[in-house]
């Protein structure tokens, strides 16, 4: 939840307000990124608190894992260029990727240590409420609320950017009155 929190202001704060990435041209594929790894999250939040994945189905988790882990490679190598008309990732940003990186590693990887045993128990996916505290449940649900929220507004914003790339050669071609 620490790392949602990070990462929503991250969201809220640099891609939204300071740097307006919905409405850069340059970074419509960063965009994909960003809203694939919203969805990542809301599925993570759900799934630490409400999914019990053991045999065959725990690899659900490193398989997840891996996903976000090559989507966040992918934003990496993307944003450079992404940024490049914005005077690049500004140092805070950086200094919060980083942290976040950490953080959700470190998090990711305690997921997997703990839930390593249910590898060898009997194949099931079994739909169950962990048991933690009230707050920290309702602090689950509330980043996955807003997790959801951010992979409706940054999917909405790259499907708007990519259909004004598609109009754009169509308004080129048009012929002008003489």
């Amino acid at each position: 939840m620490i790392a949602g929190a990070f990462g929503g202001f991250d969201v809220l704060y640099y891609h939204i307000y300071t740097h307006r990435l919905y409405k850069q041209p340059s970074a419509i594929w960063e965009n994909v990124t960003h809203f694939t790894r919203a969805l990542l999250f809301a599925v993570f939040f759900t799934l630490i608190v409400h999914v019990r994945a053991a045999g065959a189905w725990w690899w659900l988790y490193p398989a997840i894992i891996g996903v976000e882990f090559v989507n966040t490679m992918l934003d990496t190598v993307l944003e450079p260029s992404s940024r490049k008309s914005l005077g690049g990732l500004p140092t805070g940003e950086y200094i919060l990727h980083v942290f976040l990186s950490l953080i959700t590693g470190a998090a990711l990887a305690c997921m997997v240590w703990d839930s390593h045993a249910l590898l060898n128990e009997p194949t099931s996916l079994t739909w169950y409420t962990l048991d933690l505290p009230e707050s920290m449940v309702f602090g689950a649900y509330m980043s996955t609320i807003a997790a959801v929220g951010f992979f409706g507004f940054e999917s909405y914003s790259f499907l708007k950017q990519l259909s004004q790339r598609l109009q754009k050669p169509a308004a080129d071609i048009a012929v002008k009155p003489a």
